[in-house]
């Protein structure tokens, strides 16, 4: 015996591309009452998009059942917190129940995008450049994605990032530190020494040549010991050892322990590059 399949009409839906400003968006958002929760630094980065004109229709749309919102909600909350109208398909007439196949497919990567360029190590460059762009932004102690389409215009403004990724990727450091956050932090050094660069990057990689006076030789000790930590060291205190060491290795100084103090009377700010 067969199954009866059982059909139903389709619904009736509606499509149109609109530019959506703040104050629509905030009439949209009204029937925003059966939804996930607001991811704040999802909305930072598209507000960051809708501000800085990298905005692109792409046909996703803002989805809909009657006045109820199905998806959209981050988008809308950008429209409204960056203050920019954006253009985009609204969906509507959607049934009530397709709430949970909406975005169940992977999404794509920044090194994604970058690989479909042609670009080698494209995960391991998207990752280093994610770190520039946050030092050079002061967001290094702070959630603040690099969005998809931001990477490929920081892939052109970082040009000297490829050689620094090769390092990254030819110089592995078992474990130590990424491959990706030796590229940044050697691009990042690059800029103000070169050759100075190359030498401290490798040598905190390989360990050789150091003394146990030399401040390179104390942070590999430190990155070692946190390697193999259960409770690992946050990736912005990462960052700041490695800059402080960097810049007593230019300095000259020798410095008794490395140490980043966040908290109490003596506590730092983020280490800036010397």
């Amino acid at each position: 015996m067969s199954a009866e399949i059982i059909s139903k009409e389709p619904p009736a839906l509606d499509i149109k591309l609109e530019t959506v400003t703040p104050e629509r968006a905030a009439v949209l958002l009204k029937g925003n009452t059966h939804n996930r929760s607001v991811n704040a630094n999802y909305v930072q980065t598209l507000a960051r998009e809708m501000t800085e004109g990298r905005w692109k229709v792409n046909g996703d749309s803002i989805r809909m059942n009657g006045s109820t919102l199905i998806d959209g909600q981050h988008r809308l909350t950008a429209c409204i917190l960056s203050g920019q109208s954006f253009d985009t398909l609204v969906l509507t007439g959607l049934e009530s129940d397709v709430f949970d196949t909406i975005d169940n497919g992977r999404k794509r990567t920044a090194g994604d995008v970058l690989s479909i360029t042609g670009e080698k190590n494209a995960t391991t460059m998207a990752a280093a450049l994610s770190v520039v762009a946050r030092y050079k932004a002061g967001a290094m102690r702070r959630q603040w994605a690099v969005s998809t389409t931001e990477i490929e215009g920081l892939r052109q403004e970082y040009i000297g990032i490829r050689e620094s990724v090769d390092l990254g990727v030819n110089n592995r450091a078992n474990g130590m530190i990424s491959p990706s956050m030796i590229a940044a932090l050697h691009y990042l050094f690059a800029e103000h020494d070169p050759a100075l660069a190359t030498d401290y990057c490798l040598k905190l990689i390989k360990g050789i040549g150091l003394e146990e006076s030399d401040p390179v030789f104390k942070l590999r000790a430190r990155l070692i010991q946190n390697a193999t930590a259960k409770a690992k060291l946050p990736r912005a205190e990462i960052v700041a050892l490695i800059i402080k060491a960097w810049n007593s290795t230019r300095q000259g100084v020798r410095p008794k322990t490395l140490r980043w103090r966040t908290a109490g009377n003596a506590a730092e700010a983020f280490p800036v590059i010397e």
